[in-house]
C-alpha cells in the first residue's frame, strides 16, 4: 500500500469526528485547526519533511460569500501531485512527462506524501463551507488513482458513496512508437487545442470531452448541495471556458480548483491555498506520548508496520 493511502485513511477516520464541531469557528481558528491537524499527523506518522502550502483567509472569505445564500454550487478540482518514480528521475522534463501520462502511470500512480498532508486543508476547507452554509455533498472523480485517492478520502470522511465517472478521467499518451510529440510544449504538455488533441490521442477526443462537459453544465445545480469533482486540466480548461466564456488562462496547480454556481464561475489557481510554504518535521517528544489532547493522539487506526516504514523513510 503506499504511504500516502496510509496517510489518507488514518486522516479519513480521525477527522471524520471533527467535521461537525467546525462550524463555530471563526476563519482565522479555522486555519489554525488546519495547521494544528497537519502538524499532528506528521509527528503521529514521525515524517522526516514535509511541505505544504498555508491556507488563503482570502479565498475562504470570498468563497463563503458566494455560497451563503443556499445556491448550491460545483467545485471542480485538480487532481494531486503525481508520485512519479524515483527511477525515472534521469530522464529530462518532457520525456518524464511522456511516461507520467502514459497508461502505466497516469493510471495506477498515487499522490505524493506532501501532496496528501496537504489534502489536509482541502478536505476541512470543504466540510467548513459545509457545515457553515448548511449544505449536502456529492464527490465524483476520475479513476486515475491521483484523483481517486483524495476523492475517496472525501467520501470516507463524509459517509457519503463515490460515483467514478469515465467523464472525468484523464486522456492516456499513446506508446512511443505512436506518440507525435511535436505538437507538445517543451514541458511535455499537451494544450487543449482540437487539433493537437485528436493528433495525439486520437480523432474525436476533444469533441468528446467538449460534449461530456456540456452535459454537466446544462445539468441542474441542486439547492444547498455542494458538487465535488476531482479531475484533470482537460476537463478543467473546457468547463471553465465553457462556463465563464473566457479561456483557460494556464494550468491549476494541484487542488486548485473551478467553482460555479448560479452567480458566479471563480477560478482559484491555488486552490484554497497561498504561495506560503509551510515545513512540517518529526520532533522528538517531551513527553512518552503525544499530548491526549490533540486531534491524531490516542489514534488506533495507524498501522504498526506502516509506521515503521514512515519513520525509516
Amino acid at each position: 500500500m503506499p504511504m500516502s493511502q496510509v496517510l489518507l485513511d488514518a486522516m479519513s477516520v480521525t477527522l471524520k469526528t471533527k467535521t461537525k464541531n467546525l462550524k463555530q469557528l471563526s476563519i482565522e481558528e479555522f486555519i489554525l485547526f488546519v495547521e494544528q491537524c497537519q502538524r499532528e499527523i506528521v509527528q503521529t506518522f514521525a515524517l522526516t519533511q514535509v511541505q505544504v502550502r498555508r491556507m488563503n483567509p482570502q479565498t475562504l472569505h470570498d468563497l463563503y460569500h458566494a455560497m451563503k445564500h443556499g445556491d448550491g454550487g460545483q467545485f471542480v478540482f485538480r487532481h494531486g501531485e503525481q508520485d512519479f518514480s524515483p527511477v525515472n528521475a534521469p530522464f529530462d522534463e518532457m520525456s518524464k512527462k511522456i511516461i507520467m501520462m502514459q497508461a502505466k502511470h497516469n493510471e495506477n500512480d498515487p499522490i505524493t506524501l506532501n501532496s496528501s498532508v496537504e489534502f489536509i486543508g482541502t478536505l476541512l476547507t470543504l466540510a467548513y463551507l459545509k457545515e457553515k452554509a448548511s449544505y449536502r455533498i456529492q464527490v465524483d472523480s476520475s479513476s486515475n488513482r491521483r484523483a481517486k485517492q483524495p476523492a475517496e478520502m472525501l467520501a470516507k470522511t463524509f459517509e457519503i458513496p463515490l460515483l467514478l465517472s469515465p467523464s472525468w478521467e484523464c486522456i492516456n499518451y499513446p506508446a512511443d512508437s505512436a506518440l507525435d510529440s511535436t505538437q507538445l510544449d517543451m514541458k511535455g504538455n499537451l494544450e487543449w487545442n482540437r487539433q493537437k488533441v485528436d493528433a495525439v490521442i486520437g480523432i474525436g477526443t476533444f469533441d468528446r470531452i467538449t460534449d461530456e462537459i456540456k452535459t454537466v453544465l446544462t445539468a441542474e445545480i441542486a439547492a444547498k448541495t455542494i458538487q465535488v469533482i476531482i479531475t484533470h486540466t482537460q476537463q478543467l480548461d473546457e468547463f471553465y471556458a465553457k462556463a465563464s466564456g473566457l479561456p483557460a488562462s494556464g494550468r491549476l496547480s494541484h487542488y486548485g480548483f473551478v467553482f460555479r454556481n448560479r452567480a458566479y464561475v471563480l477560478r482559484y489557481e491555488d486552490g484554497f491555498y497561498n504561495k506560503e510554504i509551510l515545513t512540517l518535521k518529526y520532533e522528538l517528544p517531551r513527553f512518552s506520548q503525544l499530548s491526549s489532547q490533540g486531534v491524531f493522539a490516542n489514534s488506533s487506526i495507524i498501522p504498526d508496520e506502516e509506521a515503521r516504514k514512515l519513520k525509516l523513510k
